[in-house]
């Protein structure tokens, strides 16, 4: 298999329904667009990617009611890289279309206890512990994740986290500054059930640019 890290920015727009309490049946929709960064930072336990939003004013998401909830979904295809498959089980499922390509379906669960850096849900002011378990699946000719589902691997009753499930959606992006092409998603569709509400956010990515930067190191002469 193969899975090439990239660190693109992009244009992250999203819409969020929730069960209002009044009436039963009504549901509440909003959308909002954002400037989405995904950042690879050096930890002593390895490379770590980071999602960095801000809006359209480069200021970042309030924290009220209207700002996504859902973060850390685009990149966690990284726990198949070769560095960090020894943090997971896998078995293979079989086989199965998608959006009329042949793929190897597989599943994994995140080894309580062998994730160097595992993910975070921040709440009420401190980082929760989160472990992963879902479905991937590969395309048989170019083996490329297709799409990736992601839940919880256990509730996490402390903080009222019943479930959490991300399906992310993988296809080619042209990054014209650069004349290349890679591969990376453009869709998450997550539902989470917590503190008694069912809350589901569609993330749509656009507009990928590639950023990088050089330093020059100058010596000055001795006085």
């Amino acid at each position: 298999m193969r899975f090439t890290p990239n660190r693109p920015g992009a244009c992250d727009s999203w819409s969020q329904s929730v069960p209002c309490n009044v009436p039963p049946v009504a549901v509440e929709e909003r959308s909002q667009t954002f400037h989405f960064l995904l950042l690879a930072h050096q930890t002593p336990g390895g490379q770590v990617l980071e999602e960095d939003r801000t809006d359209q004013h480069n200021r970042p998401p309030g924290k009220d009611s209207m700002a996504p909830l859902f973060r850390g979904s685009v990149a966690s295809w990284d726990i198949f890289l070769p560095g960090r498959r020894d943090e997971s089980r896998f078995r293979y499922l079989g086989e199965q279309q998608i959006d009329g390509r042949k793929a190897f379906v597989a599943a994994f669960a995140q080894i309580p206890g062998a994730v160097r850096v595992p993910g975070t849900i921040t709440t009420a002011g401190r980082d929760v512990p989160m472990l992963l378990q879902g479905i991937v699946w590969i395309d048989e000719e170019s083996d490329q994740i297709l799409q990736l589902r992601t839940d919880l691997l256990a509730p996490r009753p402390e903080i009222r986290l019943l479930t959490q499930t991300a399906l992310i959606h993988f296809g080619p992006v042209r990054i014209s500054q650069f004349d290349m092409t890679m591969w990376l998603p453009h869709q998450v569709d997550a539902h989470s059930e917590a503190h008694g509400e069912d809350i589901h956010e569609q993330h749509t990515f656009s507009k990928v640019h590639m950023f990088h930067a050089t330093a020059r190191i100058v010596a000055y002469p001795a006085m």
